[in-house]
């Protein structure tokens, strides 16, 4: 239903879809100069082959993720019954098609549910029963490993849980010729890992790392990990971090709100009990990436947040699944009730937000009705200023979009950013009055502001637009009052917003 709903794409989205338009496949190996560009090549592959088949709407651009994540119900299934038994896979697999992030990434321009699809393809390499690794069956994982290495950046964490959990599982058992399969597998794709680190990874790293550090950006995340905690503050965040995690959601994209994630850390432990006792080497594939994350955030080297950790929720689930299942089965010795209500309080919260949003949909931007509504009243000699943050929306809808809203190059100019601004976002583009400088404070960006409005004085109609956020927006319409009248706006703050000024007064 979200990806009928064809939602407009919103500034992130729209700076992917700019820059695939904008370059052939094989550039893509090279940082790209309008951007930092920091995801898997393989995405931009995949998006690039959909805009050339499909051509450039919305639809074209959010196709894979939403083929990634119907692909991803049915190898969910078929893992959670591996992992697991009939009525906890069951369990899983309602929680996992209700899950509201899961629903969300599914038709976005973004890489996310392609990782959880290719986490999925992994983990089934683990339900492989086979008394040995021949070469045959060595050579599928060598492709299977390079292809998701490729397709998803957060896949090293799982290849690499994966390879620990059936390789603990094997020297257990003391199967020696798997082993010597799986330690061949592992070189094999260490070399792999590399190759494309130093032919593309590293070019990226170094090319953000000139904007901006990791522990720069993880503070921009509003995450860092206090490992090891060093004082109680450090572990109420540890402990915050730990219930907080069971949300499987970005802080930034969701309003505050009353969860029961307690309930599901509650049942994760649970299950993380009951298969360690009873299914301990199937429980050490699905936790061994998990702690691998945990330990690349410990050491500050990838953030454990959110949309960052989407392809960790198979894993999650399938635990809490088994210790739903645990405890509603000993419940249910005593009151069928009492575990319908358990049941029916794990549910709730994921399944009560996947109806609402099936009703109204998650929206980031209205800039289509915003577009068309300076469209239906535009006059002749009428002007736009864009705010800065509004360029790769608009450029998107006024010059790629299958049926663009036509504005002329002399109809509307790109206001001024931040000096930072262009060290991340147009970095081809930067003033040449702000080659010199590395830093700017809020009284020089306040003059540039001035300055860059007040050049459009003389003008009869001019429509200021903004797109889904504004800086410092008060600034910027308490500026406009103070050299024009204000005649008309539209559109929804946070969303999209016109006003339209007459700058020809005295």
């Amino acid at each position: 239903m979200r990806y009928l709903h064809n939602t407009p794409l919103w500034f992130d989205e729209s700076v992917y879809a700019v820059d695939i338009i904008n370059r052939s496949i094989t550039d893509f190996i090279h940082p790209s100069s309008e951007f930092l560009q920091v995801q898997a090549l393989g995405f931009y592959i995949y998006e690039k082959f959909a805009v050339n088949i499909f051509g450039t709407s919305e639809y074209a651009f959010r196709l894979a993720p939403f083929l990634f994540s119907i692909i991803s119900l049915f190898l969910f299934y078929k893992i959670a019954k591996h992992f697991t038994n009939t009525r906890a896979a069951c369990i899983a697999l309602t929680l996992f098609a209700i899950l509201d992030p899961l629903i969300y990434y599914s038709t976005e321009l973004k890489p996310y549910s392609g990782d959880v699809v290719f986490t999925l393809l992994i983990l089934s390499l683990a339900t492989y029963k086979g008394e040995e690794l021949n070469v045959q069956r060595i050579f599928m994982l060598t492709v299977v490993g390079a292809i998701v290495i490729l397709l998803s950046n957060p896949s090293v964490f799982v290849l690499g849980g994966v390879w620990a959990g059936l390789l603990l599982s094997c020297l257990k058992r003391r199967e020696w010729a798997k082993c010597r399969g799986l330690l061949i597998v592992s070189i094999i794709w260490a070399l792999i890992f590399l190759a494309v680190y130093f032919t593309y990874y590293r070019i990226m790293i170094v090319a953000m790392s000139e904007h901006v550090s990791l522990e720069k950006a993880f503070e921009m995340e509003q995450f860092i990990m206090p490992f090891p905690p060093r004082s109680l503050v450090d572990v109420k965040w540890l402990i915050d971090f730990f219930f907080d995690t069971f949300l499987f959601q970005d802080s930034i994209m969701y309003v505050k709100r009353v969860t029961l994630s307690g309930l599901m850390a509650f049942a994760f432990l649970v299950g993380s009990v009951s298969m360690f006792l009873d299914k301990r080497e199937k429980f050490y594939i699905l936790l061994f990436p998990i702690l691998l994350t945990l330990l690349a955030a410990a050491m500050h080297q990838y953030p454990f947040k959110g949309r960052q950790i989407l392809f960790l929720v198979p894993m999650f689930l399938i635990i809490i699944s088994e210790g739903a299942e645990y405890i509603r089965s000993r419940i249910n010795e005593k009151s069928v009730i009492i575990g319908a209500v358990f049941m029916g309080l794990l549910f709730i919260y994921p399944a009560s937000w996947a109806a609402y949003h099936v009703k109204k949909p998650l929206i980031r931007s209205e800039i289509k009705q915003v577009l068309s509504y300076i469209k239906q009243n535009w006059q002749e000699g009428d002007f736009v200023y864009l705010h800065f943050f509004t360029q790769y929306e608009f450029e998107y809808y006024t010059q790629y979009h299958p049926a663009p809203y036509k504005f002329d190059k002399n109809e509307y100019v790109i206001g001024i950013g931040p000096r930072g601004w262009y060290d991340k976002w147009r970095r081809n583009k930067l003033p040449e009055r702000y080659r010199n400088i590395d830093d700017q404070s809020r009284y020089d960006l306040i003059k540039e502001y001035m300055h860059d409005l007040d050049q459009m004085k003389g003008r009869k109609r001019v429509w200021i637009l903004f797109g889904g956020d504004i800086t410092m927006e008060n600034f910027f319409l308490s500026h406009l009052d103070s050299i024009g009248k204000r005649h008309d706006s539209f559109g929804k703050a946070g969303l999209g917003m016109t006003y339209l000024y007459d700058l020809s007064l005295d």
